[in-house]
């Protein structure tokens, strides 16, 4: 069943249980990976699961965190699959999510994962800068943050809208923090992404606004996005998007999985759930999302003869910032961002 753009009506009937007529037990998703892979997972589940009907809601990070914690008394949502570290944290000290344990908990280093479970980084999301491939040469495009924010760039930089996006808030709170330079003031972080934002031609109000807009813009355009979407994009659908990494590193940001809790606590719901966040880590699981939708896992017991070739040649370069404190300060700091750097004029 189509999931995107869900009207009033089936969203109130995923939350009150109505159905027309289906007698499966409903399993409900929100995530944000789009709408090939989770067609594919709703398909492989319910083939193991005759009973079971797997119903998905694709969007962003932030409006599943919305949506959980405006559905908390009475939940919709099973299994969260896909945020950042950061504002899942936020829905777990919410107390919106149940803690468990994969079976494959051991092989996910400490730092990728809640100290108590109650969300898992299945994958990293490494941010760069993106340019068109086609018009405009490596050499010439920002090498760095610090000129991103530069004056060559002015009028010439396009980026999703963040508030809505958690990559894109974790990836600024991560540059705030970088140029406090451990101080933990924000000043010089706010001065940049002032700097950014002056720069900024527009903000698209989603991924494919924003990828249509690095394609078709003449005034060779840049952005920043995750560099597995950027991979992705390029090899399905054919943008002509490439990566530039930053000389000082990109936000790594974890990528997670979480399961729900739910007043109703139907225990034949909840070990579906834990059955389907089992099934899509994986190691089967991680063969297609590696291959077909250049995802990097967390997992460290991946053998290596499994990892795509692009994987074995990817080295990571993480920018230096202390992710506790930019996680811990994101509504501060984005918050600021909406209401003292976002109005000021672009021209």
């Amino acid at each position: 069943m189509m999931r995107r753009g869900a009207t009033v009506l089936v969203w109130l009937c995923a939350a009150v249980g109505c159905s027309d007529g289906d007698s499966r037990l409903p399993l409900v998703v929100y995530s944000p990976h789009g709408e090939d892979i989770l067609r594919d997972f709703e398909q492989r589940f319910e083939q193991a699961h005759a009973d079971v009907d797997v119903q998905w809601f694709n969007m962003a990070p932030q409006d599943c965190y919305t949506r959980i914690r405006g559905e908390r008394e009475r939940p919709s949502c099973d299994v969260w699959w896909g945020g950042p570290a950061p504002t899942m944290a936020l829905a777990a000290e919410d107390g919106l999510l149940e803690p468990f344990a994969p079976s494959c908990i051991d092989a996910i280093p400490a730092e990728h994962r809640d100290a108590k479970n109650r969300y898992i980084g299945q994958f990293l999301l490494p941010q760069v800068i993106v340019r068109n491939r086609d018009r405009l040469d490596p050499k010439d495009a920002p090498l760095d943050w610090d000129d991103l924010a530069g004056p060559a760039w002015k009028g010439r930089v396009i980026l999703r809208f963040p508030l809505p996006s958690g990559g894109m808030r974790t990836a600024f709170c991560a540059l705030i923090d970088w140029k406090s330079a451990g101080s933990g003031d924000p000043a010089a972080g706010f001065a940049m992404l002032t700097a950014l934002h002056r720069n900024t031609k527009r903000y698209a109000t989603d991924p494919t606004e924003l990828f249509e807009a690095i394609t078709k813009d003449e005034a060779n355009v840049v952005s920043v996005w995750n560099l597995t979407d950027v991979l992705f994009q390029h090899a399905r659908y054919g943008y002509p998007l490439a990566a530039v990494v930053p000389r000082s590193g990109s936000p790594v940001l974890v990528d997670g999985i979480a399961l729900v809790r739910r007043a109703d606590a139907d225990p034949r719901r909840a070990q579906l759930a834990r059955e389907f966040a089992e099934m899509v880590m994986s190691l089967d699981a991680l063969d297609l999302l590696m291959n077909d939708h250049f995802r990097i896992p967390t997992r460290t017991d991946v053998p290596v003869e499994r990892k795509p070739q692009w994987l074995r040649e990817l080295t990571l370069l993480p920018l230096p910032y202390d992710a506790a404190r930019a996680a811990s300060r994101e509504r501060e700091w984005m918050t600021h961002w909406e209401r003292s750097i976002k109005p000021l004029a672009r021209e």
